[in-house]
């Protein structure tokens, strides 16, 4: 699995390559790319768990089948494929460390003519590191959402073994990826004037005080009930996240920034399972759901650290430009 790509950060890039500079349908596309994501879990879900009982085998077959299909379909799309620094390095006649010191200077001066820019601590102001509080923020909320979302799935198959339901655990995450489908779609069909840091953390704190909320639940339905009410932020939060990236990192590390988000949030999601997956052994379905909450506040406030960052480089709706 760590040898597998990161499929979303490569697609995000390419529409931000297609459409730079033009913030709606950046956003619009972002969105869209977000309605794919969940049209893709509101499929997958209610599938799997259905072939799964039907066969193993098939099940796995048929998951490499898509693999294999959806991989060959990037390599072969190259119009849309955006140029690597190398790349463009090689076109102006420069080394790599050259031609990023020189976008680092452009950004500078940039910098210099807007004093909105000119607060944005995390821009390269070194010249070398993307790294700043906006973007550890981000690491550590994405690791959270791996991390909370992933004991939240175990726990909630185990909580549906423990009432003889497990045959309905598939649907019970095909609804919430349905009402997060929704969420996407609606949020990229509107024009929003509210800023983008706010609309981050108001759809974060639906996300992790509603899943946080599943250790008091009595049955498998108040679960999927709850799943479809803060499911509309789900998608939301994803997208506003990739959106934040674009004003937190230059445009030719946008791909390395959104990598590292990926990446924090694959580990989270391991780590988590393999921790809920003790207390459930331990104490059942609901010490699960005790490391589900605990990981959803405890993400929750440390994504607050960069919330200085965030607030000021989104207090303009105009992306972070540098001229290539």
């Amino acid at each position: 699995m760590s040898a597998i790509p990161p499929w979303g950060a490569m697609s995000r890039s390419r529409w931000t390559y297609l459409l730079h500079g033009d913030r709606v349908r950046t956003e619009r596309a972002l969105s869209l790319s977000g309605v794919f994501d969940e049209a893709m879990w509101v499929i997958g879900n209610p599938l799997s768990s259905t072939l799964a009982v039907i066969s193993g085998v098939l099940a796995f077959s048929v998951t490499g089948m898509c693999v294999v299909v959806g991989a060959m379909m990037f390599p072969t799309e190259l119009s849309t494929e955006p140029p690597s620094q190398t790349d463009l390095a090689r076109k102006a006649g420069i080394t790599r460390k050259e031609y990023r010191e020189r976008e680092a200077l452009k950004a500078a001066k940039l910098r210099g003519r807007d004093e909105a820019a000119e607060r944005r601590s995390g821009l390269l102001k070194t010249g070398q590191s993307i790294w700043g509080p906006g973007l550890i923020a981000m690491c550590v909320t994405w690791f959270g959402l791996g991390a909370f979302q992933s004991a939240a799935s175990i726990s909630i198959i185990s909580f549906a073994t423990e009432q003889n339901m497990k045959q309905y655990t598939g649907f019970v995450f095909g609804c919430f990826s349905l009402s997060s489908m929704i969420g996407a779609i609606f949020y990229g069909a509107k024009n929003w004037t509210i800023p983008l840091g706010k609309r981050f953390y108001f759809c974060l704190i639906v996300v992790d005080l509603g899943i946080g909320s599943f250790m008091f639940a009595h049955n498998i339905w108040t679960i999927m009930i709850v799943y479809l009410i803060i499911g509309v932020c789900q998608a939301p939060t994803w997208i506003n996240g990739n959106q934040l990236m674009l004003h937190l990192v230059p445009p030719t590390r946008f791909t390395e920034g959104m990598a590292w988000t990926s990446s924090m949030n694959s580990i989270g999601g391991s780590a988590s399972s393999a921790i809920a997956g003790v207390f459930i052994d331990r104490m059942g379905s609901h010490g699960g759901f005790l490391v589900v909450t605990v990981l959803a506040i405890a993400s929750l406030v440390l994504s607050f650290t960069g919330f200085r960052q965030i607030k000021q480089s989104t207090e303009t709706p105009m992306l972070t430009q540098v001229e290539v």
